[in-house]
């Protein structure tokens, strides 16, 4: 049997751990749908806020897995300290996973639900570009990216009005396609 531990790192003994399968709901008659996501990970995507610096993906995988069949599962790790940032996700195959999953992670002192879905998407997007000759104007740069339903340009200059060598092209839409 696999050994449980709690948000602040202490084993759990087998009357403190939550069995998968004791613990199930309905599903709610009026859940979020979001058109990005499939109908599974719509509602099966759990957030778990709360985990130590040291999970990792597998950590997290085995943690979860005691709740029900995993699709897949991610810690969030900082690049800079290879440490997690205190969350991850975990898929789920069925929503009674998902949801047995939530009420036993809490139960245990982690801050879980189910993942949203992201729909405050910015109206329009900015890409830095570097590397520009010196040379180019903001006509030149919009040239390149004419195709993509550009809203505007502007190349960085110094004090003088001399190129920095980058700019900003911002597009109408979240991303060109």
């Amino acid at each position: 049997m696999m050994t449980l531990v709690d948000s602040k790192g202490k084993h759990l003994s087998k009357d403190e751990t939550c069995y998968a399968n004791e613990y199930t709901t309905s599903q709610p008659s009026s859940a979020p749908t979001s058109p990005s996501l499939s109908p599974r990970q719509q509602h099966t995507n759990v957030y778990i806020h709360g985990l130590p610096p040291s999970t990792t993906d597998e950590a997290l995988y085995h943690m979860c897995s005691a709740y029900g069949q995993i699709i897949s599962s991610k810690s969030i790790i900082e690049p800079k300290t290879n440490l997690c940032r205190g969350y991850g996700f975990v898929m789920y195959e069925h929503l009674h996973q998902a949801q047995h999953a939530i009420y036993c992670l809490g139960l245990v002192g982690y801050e879980a639900s189910f993942a949203k879905v992201r729909s405050d998407l910015p109206k329009q997007a900015n890409l830095y570009v570097s590397n520009l000759p010196t040379e180019y104007s903001e006509q030149q740069l919009e040239s390149l990216f004419v195709k993509y339903n550009v809203f505007s340009v502007r190349i960085l200059r110094d004090v003088n009005n001399n190129s920095k060598g980058a700019g900003f092209v911002r597009y109408s839409t979240h991303f060109p396609l």
